[in-house]
């Protein structure tokens, strides 16, 4: 039951708003750059002595291991992970940078205001 609930959930975020041999978009895509938004809002409440370059620095290397955790997970067989080719995986990035930028960004604006 629980296998049959997390496939929904699976077809579901697979859901493609566009695709072509060189692009790819889908739900998962706004998964991640929600995933990344959260992240840097954290980082942002909690490491407030570190400057944005810090801040950024450990953001995206956050990123980049949680990429290579995934792959870890696939290569070793994991059947909860569907393997990704590197150009999604790459966008994966992208917009969960894109997500923590505009959050500290953001963060960083209203500051300034006060």
């Amino acid at each position: 039951m629980i296998e049959e609930i997390r496939q929904k959930i699976v077809d579901v975020l697979g859901t493609s708003f566009f695709s072509n041999e060189f692009f790819h978009f889908e739900l998962w895509h706004i998964v991640h750059f929600i995933d990344g938004a959260i992240l840097m809002f954290l980082m942002v409440k909690i490491l407030k002595k570190w400057n944005d370059g810090e801040k950024m620095f450990l953001f995206s290397s956050l990123l980049v291991l949680h990429e290579f955790a995934e792959l870890a997970l696939i290569v070793g067989g994991a059947s909860f992970i569907s393997p990704e080719p590197i150009f999604d995986i790459l966008f994966d990035l992208l917009i969960a940078l894109i997500g923590g930028f505009l959050v500290l960004t953001y963060m960083n604006k209203k500051r300034r205001k006060k």
